[in-house]
């Protein structure tokens, strides 16, 4: 829940740019004296201080070193690489190069300017003439653009021509020495290598003799293929002694169990078997047949069952021979494993002999043929290096050398006092914004509104002597409108005018609001309560003696408040001065004498209008605006703080005072704003261009409504 002057403040309105510009007219001063401010600074600057002259000289720098001749490169310049990114690092490293120490400090010797008073009393002169270099790659080229800026031309392009040669100079030197470096390794490589080929090719022929091959190639192969043979036929015999061992076992198994030979796919093969097996189910057929017919002890079922009996001992007779036949070729086949484990175990063992004989051949053979190999690769590189240095190019060439700058390059004038308008302006607008973000009062009606929640029932333009005061009745006959209005058909009569702070013009407004009122035909009554700095008898051209404080301290029972009536500008105006200045005014306008004279008063005139101090810090506004119909805040533009206005009207709140609306006083007559305030463009618009431009000019000079 929002409390204080959160809860007075509503939302806003989306801003508009409009809103912008009139920040920005209103701080028009500001902004161009920032504006001339800078502009004047640049302008001094850019004529009165020395021109300094940049003379520039250009680079070429080839990625990739210059070859003349095919072979090895060993000049140590050009990009490590091949690719955008290698290139690019490469640029980059010679713009470092330029700028580093060693070329500065021999150009700086080429130059003599060790005696140079620039530079003799500095505590590094190569720091100090280095400082002077700038490197500049051009986009997407291979060049490198070299300046140097000074007040001398001249010697400018003297200066940056010897950096240039330099430069030039040391990326030559640098090959040069880096291919003599490579032709002196190499040759320190040479002499100990064609040693070590000697000794290699002689123990090649060591381990032939020793060894005793004569054809390492084919010896290992017959080897090999043997063996291969070898482990296929123990495969396959191993296959079979397996095939046979699980044979026997299931041969046992059946016969144990008494199962049905014929399961077996190798004995369901045997001849005997199958007809043993035909005959044996004819038998059980008739047994079946026999059953039925005889009892288990007649002869007749005796017989069939004999005759049963007979051919199941026939069949295991003939699984008999098939197992004893089968386990023959089960004990030959274990015999042939065991000779093929022997015949592969020796074939192992000599083909290990010969592999170890081998591979001693291999090693001393690839030891020649390595360093044979690194003989001749180092051979063939001698010659290319010892070539390529005496052709060796350089990839970097002074394309064009400085010549004296005709112009200036600073300070430029024009730009810079571009630059400076364009910088002025914005400090300006910034601190235009700025002053705007620190002003914490009202400049529109709608500022009113959003902050503390209450319409604006007039705007009261400043008092010009020149206008005649035609936009001023102009506004007090609007706000005559808006209190009819307001009063819902004169039933609330009483209204009082206050304020948050002294000087918002209060006082005036009441006075000239009663004499609008009056103008009209109302009878209407001023009562200046302002017991601490009275006005009205001011406004009004009265004598302030005679007033409200002697009514309200009169001796009881006198109750004739008419008699201290005092009568303006005819009958229909009448008035109540303030009368001497109380010690206490609270306590005297709290007293019900002064209560039943409003009951009164509110009887006897069609407006009761009641001018109060104000009421931020003082209790007399609290009091008065209980005994109102309404009340009317008068807010001076562009002078109240927002937070001590919102402070006044929560505190006419608490007492719940009717607060009718605000009045914004003392508004600027500025054509150009005149939208904001329709009255004053209601005005403007109905006058001449004459008038408007004296009232223009006049401006500055007007005064304020009014006071209090």
């Amino acid at each position: 829940m929002k409390t204080g002057i959160e809860s007075i403040a509503g939302a806003t309105r989306e801003i508009h740019l409009r809103d912008h510009w009139r920040v920005v007219w209103t701080r028009r001063w500001a902004v161009a004296a920032s504006f001339l401010f800078v502009v004047g600074a640049v302008g001094f600057y850019s004529f009165l201080v020395s021109p300094i002259y940049e003379a520039t000289a250009t680079i070429e720098v080839q990625p990739q070193a210059r070859r003349l001749a095919p072979g090895q490169d060993v000049s140590g310049i050009g990009a490590a690489g091949y690719g955008w990114f290698a290139e690019e690092k490469y640029q980059n490293t010679q713009v470092e190069i330029v700028r580093s120490r060693s070329v500065a400090e021999r150009a700086f010797q080429i130059l003599n300017l060790k005696n140079d008073p620039r530079f003799a009393a500095a505590k590094d002169p190569v720091g100090a003439f280095r400082g002077q270099i700038r490197v500049i790659p051009r986009r997407e080229t291979g060049l490198l653009e070299v300046s140097i800026r000074g007040k001398n031309p001249e010697e400018a392009a003297r200066w940056v021509n010897a950096i240039a040669d330099v430069y030039v100079a040391r990326n030559l030197e640098k090959a040069k020495a880096n291919a003599e470096a490579a032709l002196d390794a190499i040759r320190s490589l040479m002499i100990p290598l064609k040693k070590q080929l000697s000794d290699v090719e002689a123990r090649r022929f060591e381990v032939l003799r020793d060894k005793k091959i004569f054809n390492p190639e084919g010896q290992q192969q017959i080897v090999r293929e043997r063996l291969s043979k070898l482990n296929e036929s123990l495969s396959a015999t191993q296959m079979e002694v397996n095939r046979l061992d699980t044979l026997l076992a299931k041969i046992q198994e059946i016969r144990t169990g008494q199962g049905d030979p014929m399961s077996i796919p190798e004995l369901s093969k045997d001849e005997s078997l199958q007809r043993l097996g035909t005959e044996k189910v004819n038998l059980e057929k008739d047994f079946e047949a026999v059953k039925v017919t005889y009892r288990p002890g007649a002869p007749a079922y005796q017989e069939a069952e004999s005759r049963l009996l007979k051919v199941n001992q026939r069949i295991w007779d003939q699984v008999a021979v098939n197992l004893g036949r089968i386990e023959n070729q089960y004990a030959l086949a274990i015999t042939n494993e065991r000779t093929l484990r022997a015949d592969v175990a020796r074939a192992e063992e000599e083909a290990f002999e010969i592999g170890v004989a081998t591979s001693s051949y291999d090693v001393a053979r690839t030891d020649a043929t390595t360093t044979k190999a690194m003989y001749d690769v180092i051979a063939k590189t001698l010659n290319e290096v010892n070539v390529g240095s005496q052709l060796v190019a350089n990839n970097i060439t002074l394309l064009d050398s400085a010549i004296p700058p005709l112009r200036p390059v600073k300070p430029n004038k024009r730009l810079n006092l571009v630059l400076g308008a364009i910088v002025g302006m914005l400090l300006g607008v910034a601190a235009a914004f700025f002053l705007d973000y620190l002003d914490n009062t009202f400049h529109r009606p709608e500022d009113i509104e959003n902050f503390i929640q209450l319409n604006t029932v007039a705007v009261v333009p400043r008092f010009n002597p020149l206008d005649s005061g035609t936009a001023v009745k102009e506004a007090y006959q609007t706000l005559r409108t808006a209190i009819i209005f307001l009063s819902k058909n004169r039933e609330r009569k009483v209204l009082l005018l206050t304020s948050t702070a002294p000087q918002e013009g209060k006082s005036s407004t009441t006075a000239e609001l009663a004499r609008t009122l009056a103008s009209a035909g109302d009878r209407v009554l001023l009562v200046d309560c302002d017991l601490r700095r009275p006005t009205q008898h001011i406004h009004l051209k009265l004598q302030r003696d005679n007033g409200l404080t002697d009514f309200l301290a009169a001796p009881q029972p006198f109750m004739n408040w008419r008699a201290y009536v005092k009568t303006v500008d005819g009958e229909k105006l009448q008035a109540i001065t303030c009368g001497p200045i109380p010690p206490n005014p609270p306590e005297l306008l709290g007293i019900d004498r002064f209560k039943r004279f409003i009951e009164e008063a509110r009887q006897a005139y069609d407006w009761v209008l009641i001018d109060s101090p104000p009421a931020a810090t003082l209790s007399d506004a609290t009091l008065l605006a209980g005994l109102a119909d309404m009340v009317l805040l008068v807010v001076r533009h562009n002078h109240t703080d927002k937070d001590l206005v919102a402070r006044t009207v929560q505190q006419l709140r608490r007492v719940g005072a009717n607060l009718a609306g605000v009045v914004l006083n003392n508004v600027s007559l500025d054509g150009r704003f005149s939208k904001d305030y329709y009255y004053a463009g209601y005005y403007l618009a109905t006058e001449g261009t004459g008038e408007r431009k004296r009232r223009k000019k006049a401006t500055g000079d007007g005064v304020q409504a009014g006071s209090g």
